[in-house]
């Protein structure tokens, strides 16, 4: 929300261990299903990788996944302020969490991490990640076969506006790999339009093109969902 966009509150303090320094990927819990005006999970089941009770013994490790390459490998130390949310938060693609977690340590099928039960105070824990690599030249021609779990970042609604789609294709003309779509998209956004937290427009029933079109200002939100959006209308997935 907007209010978020403008608090200057900490949220986190993050402290490079290990590895590259220029991480910029992070992220906390991902939302892939939307409604023209919100979006939200469609799988919202956690599955335990360990419990954890007991806050005076040390430090527990919790692995989800094992590392496959060590050099593309990234460890933090993070110290998180108690947030209305059990997600952690930590650069793609999270290998390992370090720590006391409140209760134990879950995840999601959209690589989130979550303490059992919600911190009142703050949480230190180190993350193990694991950085991806570029996507292969097959993958970029557009030749990526879409998986069932992937083929859900493509949905949008029945009523999405047709504009969307005209708009998606103009950007991405003669574009045919992934990383080229996205960064015309996003290229797009920055150039054509304002970052403001001043949002003296009303949204409408499809807030999207409101933005797209008529207010071409707004806040995180917006630029997000419709960079999410677009590239879905040109057979990207995005969550």
């Amino acid at each position: 929300s907007s209010d978020v966009c403008s608090s200057d509150l900490v949220v986190m303090r993050a402290k490079l261990l290990a590895g590259p320094t220029s991480v910029v990927k992070w992220r906390g819990l991902a939302l892939d299903a939307f409604d023209g005006k919100h979006w939200y999970k469609t799988d919202r089941r956690h599955y335990s990788v360990g419990t954890f009770y007991n806050q005076n013994v040390a430090p527990a490790r919790f692995t989800i996944q094992p590392v496959v390459v060590p050099q593309q490998m990234v460890r933090y130390q993070i110290l998180l302020e108690p947030l209305a949310t059990t997600a952690l938060f930590g650069p793609l693609q999270v290998r390992a969490i370090e720590g006391r977690p409140s209760g134990g340590l879950d995840v999601d099928r959209d690589g989130g991490v979550y303490t059992r039960t919600p911190s009142i105070r703050r949480f230190q824990y180190e993350v193990t990640s694991e950085i991806p690599r570029p996507l292969r030249a097959a993958d970029e021609a557009g030749t990526l076969e879409l998986s069932a779990d992937k083929r859900k970042f493509l949905q949008l609604p029945a009523d999405t506006d047709p504009r969307i789609f005209t708009l998606a294709q103009q950007i991405t003309t003669g574009l045919t790999s992934v990383p080229a779509k996205a960064a015309a998209v996003e290229s797009y956004l920055k150039k054509n339009y304002k970052y403001t937290l001043e949002l003296t427009w009303n949204p409408g029933e499809q807030p999207i093109s409101t933005f797209l079109f008529d207010a071409k200002a707004g806040h995180c939100e917006y630029f997000a969902s419709s960079m999410a959006v677009l590239l879905r209308a040109v057979g990207v997935p995005t969550r």
